[in-house]
């Protein structure tokens, strides 16, 4: 391979088109278009707000749906909000051993969901609705919001610490492509006195709580704007805001009796019974309860806001809050409703009556928490996956939950203050387990938290503010009441169409980058008559005939800055994806400067020629040129690797040949009309003449004719320094039929002539016609002698006659031929049957080229001494192969082998047979 002018030295070439180093060389394309899009957010992040409504009920196993749209959503606000997050536990008997064995029913989530939905307003979407045995969570979303990344995950912690009896179920939300937004619904460990259990439940849901991987085009608000190597799971560290509710099952610690005895005075009154053993009130229209103490006398407002104040000091999650052992940093609203556990099924304000009389306790409570910013120094909000997945997941549980380092065993109690068989935490020498102190000293948090919570991002402020904390008193259909909070959510949020504009950007921006790395080729096309006016780089061939080979040069230069690795491939196929050949079967490469056949690599500067050669060579091709089944263009594809196909356009205009035709429409071609090609070309412009039919075809009388005179002219012409046994003639036997005996002329010379006799044959003009002659020749090649053109023209019409498309005796002929052999009654009736079953022209033709090859034998022994019957028997024997091969087309089953061998012998035999009888020179 050579190089371009002022190409450069190995130890000289740039590595990009500036010099410099180039952005690709220590990212690809996409990882380098990823970190542009994320170091630009502050272009397409804006702030966005949404109104979110979230509601956690213990249902305790009754069938209460239908009082979801009594609590869970406002008519009057409804519209308003932008999700609903309803977190529901006991939907089926968590007590029921059965229910930890076989899966839970779909058809009571299904029933919960859809009472729901209809609850809502028209549109809003469920994205989430994960479910282990009891616990049920379903998310809704509103329709002008888009539903980004979602994932689910659940975590038992119940029976041996795993079964889903006990646990929580999650649902992470990506909003806007930046914020991931975390609820859980959760129910804890029951007892009074199961505090560590409930932590540790608490903490066991935050270390194994894990979620898939977010999808691509979640853009985050992590001030780093490397992305991740790779998608990967993620726990609760990774959430910006997350919400956790359900039921807790935190107690007072206080004695029942004084419970009931501080709340009493508050209490609401309960309507009459009006019906037995039915779970929920049903009654046409909400029941218009009597006022509340509070209600009839807002004066005690104060002194029932206090009584509350004065309970929540003793509330065990408050107190677990304070000293760090559980939910440390997370924030709860003002508590100022009524205890939201145990009352009588059916009343709205009836503690538990039952023998066990359970004490008032908020097991439900909903808290929330943000993201802290990592402090300076620390590494910061990378992503994890693989081996970090526990680390990430434990550090963050050490952050909230503490955790004991000793063995514990799980063992099963019972207790007066529940109904519930739950599983509690124990070492193996006392009743509950040893809970670590916090390692430093946490100041006491005020009962009621600060309602807004914030942190800021590269991005803009991310601010979590509660609107109201309260609990449903009338709800009346489990022993549980429900509760709700709406939260006001602001948060940076993409913008679509000024992402698509930035991503738009940063697109052309690599586009650019990687034409400037990519290997780039030029072409060069050698057009032997100039390049083309129109400026097109075509390789255009000109006129076509059969059986000549036209070249044309191209060659391809790197004019880029890197390697190119080139080849050439197919165009893809219509019925497969896959290329299909390279080109079409009468177009061959040739690559001359590459020791690889298909494929070769050029440095920067370098150049390779490539050879393109088209041959018109055999009987399918002409016939399908010829019908227009296929056309001499093409398209060749040089791929790149890397780097933007080549495309190589090739044209040609195909002139006909009556090479391959039949011997029934040459003898229709009428004088005068310019032979095969232009009855073709007149029949194409629809003005062909219908002529007589003539009883062979003229082209075959017009070369035996030339054959004939030019022979005879070769055999009688002697030079003043030539003898007779110098003559190829008189020493060549066989000449000029067999290719051996011809003159040592080059091959391409050889092909150039032959090409001249099918132009005289195609056109019907004369064999010697210069024009004709040296049609395909260039100016500087020799004048063809007479022994040149006759041998040739010889060589040039068995190859005619054998391409005919029925042959002169057709292969349906085969069987008896071979029957007849040499066998003169059976030769004789097998060219009988021939006008009969072909027609009578291949009997006329048969018969005329047996006389001509006599003629032919008399002509070359016409100046032999001695006897001359014996040496046209010698000849005959010496070309009756080739000449038998072009009379009879053979059958082609019978190709090959003994049987094939002894069938081409008996082929022979049928037309030395015929010929011995028809002509009487012998």
């Amino acid at each position: 391979m050579a190089s371009m002018p002022g190409s450069w030295d190995a130890s000289e070439r740039p590595a990009s088109g500036s010099g410099q180093a180039h952005p690709f060389d220590q990212q690809d394309a996409q990882t380098y278009q990823t970190s542009k899009i994320l170091s630009r957010r502050n272009e397409y992040l804006r702030t966005k707000t949404i109104t979110i409504k979230i509601g956690s009920w213990n249902t305790g196993n009754f069938s209460c749906w239908e009082d979801v749209k009594e609590w869970f959503t406002d008519k009057e606000y409804e519209e308003c909000y932008g999700m609903y997050a309803l977190s529901l536990q006991e939907v089926v008997d968590v007590n029921q051993p059965s229910n930890f064995l076989k899966d839970i029913n779909p058809a009571i989530a299904m029933r919960w969901k859809a009472h729901v939905q209809a609850a809502l307003p028209s549109g809003y979407q469920c994205v989430a609705s994960p479910q282990l045995i009891g616990m049920l969570l379903l998310v809704f979303m509103a329709p002008e919001l888009a539903v980004g990344s979602v994932s689910t995950a659940t975590v038992g912690t119940g029976l041996m610490g795993y079964v889903g009896n006990k646990g929580a179920v999650g649902a992470r939300i990506v909003l806007g492509d930046t914020l991931r937004l975390t609820f859980i619904d959760c129910h804890l460990a029951a007892y009074a006195n199961a505090v560590d259990r409930r932590n540790w439940d608490a903490a066991e849901v935050v270390r194994r709580m894990w979620f898939g991987p977010v999808e691509k085009d979640v853009v985050g608000l992590a001030e780093t704007n490397t992305p991740p190597a790779a998608p990967a799971g993620e726990g609760l560290d990774k959430t910006d805001v997350m919400v956790w509710c359900g039921d807790l099952n935190y107690r007072i610690d206080l004695d029942n009796l004084d419970v009931r005895s501080l709340l009493q005075p508050y209490m609401p009154y309960d309507l009459p019974p009006t019906h037995d053993g039915v779970s929920s009130p049903v009654v046409a229209q909400p029941p218009k309860f009597p006022l509340t103490p509070i209600e009839a006398y807002p004066s005690a407002a104060t002194t029932l806001q206090g009584t509350i104040k004065s309970l929540l000091k003793h509330d065990q999650l408050l107190k677990q809050k304070r000293e760090g052992k559980a939910f440390a940093g997370y924030k709860e609203g003002n508590v100022t409703f009524l205890p939201t556990y145990k009352y009588d099924v059916g009343t709205v304000g009836s503690w538990d009556s039952s023998e066990k009389a359970r004490a008032p306790s908020w097991c439900d409570r909903i808290l929330w928490r943000l993201k802290e910013p990592p402090a300076t120094g620390e590494k910061k909000d990378l992503e994890t996956g693989g081996d970090e997945k526990r680390h990430s997941a434990a550090s963050s549980r050490d952050e909230v939950f503490t955790e004991a380092e000793d063995e514990i065993l799980f063992e099963t109690t019972d207790n007066s203050d529940s109904d519930e068989e739950d599983l509690i935490v124990s070492r193996a020498e006392s009743p509950l387990p040893q809970v670590r102190p916090p390692t430093t000293d946490r100041p006491a948090s005020p009962v009621f938290d600060d309602p807004t919570s914030s942190f800021e991002t590269p991005f803009g402020e991310v601010k979590l503010e509660q609107m109201s904390y309260t609990s449903h008193q009338n709800i009346t259909s489990s022993d549980h009441k429900p509760i709700s909070a709406t939260f006001q959510l602001e948060f940076p949020a993409i913008v679509p169409d000024l992402r698509a504009k930035i991503h738009g950007e940063v697109a052309r921006e690599v586009d650019k980058l990687e034409n400037e790395r990519r290997p780039v080729v030029t072409m060069i096309i050698d057009h032997p008559g100039g390049p083309p006016s129109d400026g097109e780089d075509v390789i255009n061939f000109g006129p076509v005939r059969f059986w000549e080979r036209k070249r044309r040069n191209v060659t391809i230069a790197n004019t880029g800055t890197s390697k190119a690795k080139i080849h050439f491939v197919g165009l893809p196929s219509a019925d497969s994806s896959e290329g299909g050949p390279i080109c079409k079967p009468w177009i061959s490469l040739e690559w001359l400067d590459s020791k690889a056949k298909h494929k070769a690599e050029l440095e920067p500067g370098e150049i390779i020629n490539i050879s393109i050669t088209l041959l018109v060579s055999t009987v399918n091709q002409v016939l399908n040129l010829n019908n227009k089944l296929e056309v001499l263009d093409d398209v060749l594809v040089l791929r790149v690797d890397g780097g933007r196909d080549v495309f190589i356009p090739i044209s040609g205009k195909w002139l006909y040949s009556s090479y391959g035709t039949t011997l029934k429409e040459l003898i229709r071609i009428p004088e005068g009309i310019g032979g095969f090609r232009g009855y073709r070309e007149a029949e194409e412009k629809q003005k062909s003449k219908e002529g007589p039919v003539y009883s062979a075809p003229r082209e075959i009388y017009r070369i035996t004719q030339f054959l004939c005179d030019g022979l005879a002219d070769v055999v009688s012409t002697l030079g003043p320094e030539e003898t007779i046994a110098e003559k190829r003639w008189f020493s060549q036997l066989g000449w000029p039929f067999l290719k051996e005996t011809w003159m040592p002329i080059d091959d391409e010379r050889r092909r150039m002539i032959e090409v001249g006799v099918y132009e005289a044959l195609d056109t019907d003009r004369d064999f010697d016609d210069p024009e004709c002659v040296r049609v395909v020749m260039s100016d500087d090649e020799e004048e063809v002698s007479k022994e040149e053109l006759v041998e040739t023209a010889a060589g040039a019409f068995l190859r005619w006659l054998e391409g005919l498309n029925d042959g002169v005796v057709p292969e349906t002929f085969w069987d008896e031929i071979v029957k007849a052999g040499g066998d003169t009654k059976a030769s004789e009736q097998v060219l009988d049957h021939l006008p009969e079953k072909a027609g009578q022209v291949h009997a006329n033709v048969f018969i005329y080229l047996v006389g001509f090859v006599a003629e032919i034998l008399a002509i070359l022994v016409k100046k032999k001494e001695g006897n001359k019957k014996k040496e046209m028997e010698r000849i005959l024997g010496k070309i009756l192969e080739p000449v038998a091969r072009a009379l009879v087309r053979k059958l082609q089953k019978a190709a090959g082998g003994k049987v094939g061998t002894r069938e081409e012998e008996a082929r022979k035999a049928w037309v030395r047979r015929l010929w011995k009888c028809r002509c009487v020179c012998v």
